[in-house]
């Protein structure tokens, strides 16, 4: 699934009407099925909207739609939520889970959390050669190192969430822990400087308690 499929001049309609013919839809059942794909897809708005009026992410949503119209048992999926909104992703990853079943999907992404939510089995490449394929549990057994955990900490009692985190994950590793402290009155000053590159690069100082001076 490309966008390279869809012609700049058709209608979102008229796309999928063309593939229903294509997949075999019959002719009765076939305004039907384009009705409830533009639904499905996030484009009932769209109905009527040349291709060329469509964002990236909408373009992706009717190839989508192209892709899954007709019933078609073997879909290949390339990115589909390449230039979608963090919505759009989640509401297009839904779509794909619910239209999975009794059907082969391969899809392409360089996003892992993509992969692990879609994914029943995931296989990476690197360098045009297989690397490893497997669930996403075995692959996280193989190859992951667990999980961070940041705790933001007030104190006094600042130790008393890691000690929580100790009793239930008895394994748990403490990797850095780093005790900063801002007077209020400069806070607005210490965020706008660290925005400018130049004087951010200059804030080293940890541990460095009350500031009573300026360090820009």
């Amino acid at each position: 699934m490309t966008i390279s499929c869809l012609n700049v001049f058709f209608q979102v309609k008229e796309h999928l009407e063309i593939f229903a013919d294509v997949k075999g839809v019959p002719e009765d059942a076939k305004e039907k099925a384009v009705t409830e794909m533009v639904d499905e897809v996030g484009l009932a708005d769209k109905l009527n909207t040349v291709v060329k009026a469509l964002s990236g992410g909408m373009k992706r949503k009717l190839s989508l739609g192209i892709a899954l119209i007709g019933n078609s048992k073997v879909i290949i999926l390339d990115e589909p939520t390449s230039g979608m909104d963090p919505y759009s992703m989640r509401l297009t990853w839904q779509l794909i889970k619910r239209k999975k079943k009794g059907r082969i999907i391969l899809l392409t992404t360089h996003s892992m959390d993509e992969a692990d939510v879609l994914g029943d089995r995931i296989a990476i490449m690197a360098n045009g050669s297989l690397k490893c394929c497997g669930s996403s549990i075995f692959l996280k057994h193989q190859y992951g190192v667990g999980y961070t955990l940041t705790l933001v900490k007030t104190a006094p009692g600042a130790s008393v969430a890691a000690d929580i985190v100790y009793r239930h994950v008895p394994s748990a590793t403490c990797v850095s822990e780093v005790r900063f402290f801002l007077q209020r009155l400069i806070l607005p000053f210490l965020l706008r400087s660290i925005a400018h590159p130049i004087i951010a690069c200059i804030l080293v100082c940890f541990d460095c308690g009350i500031l009573s001076r300026p360090i820009f």
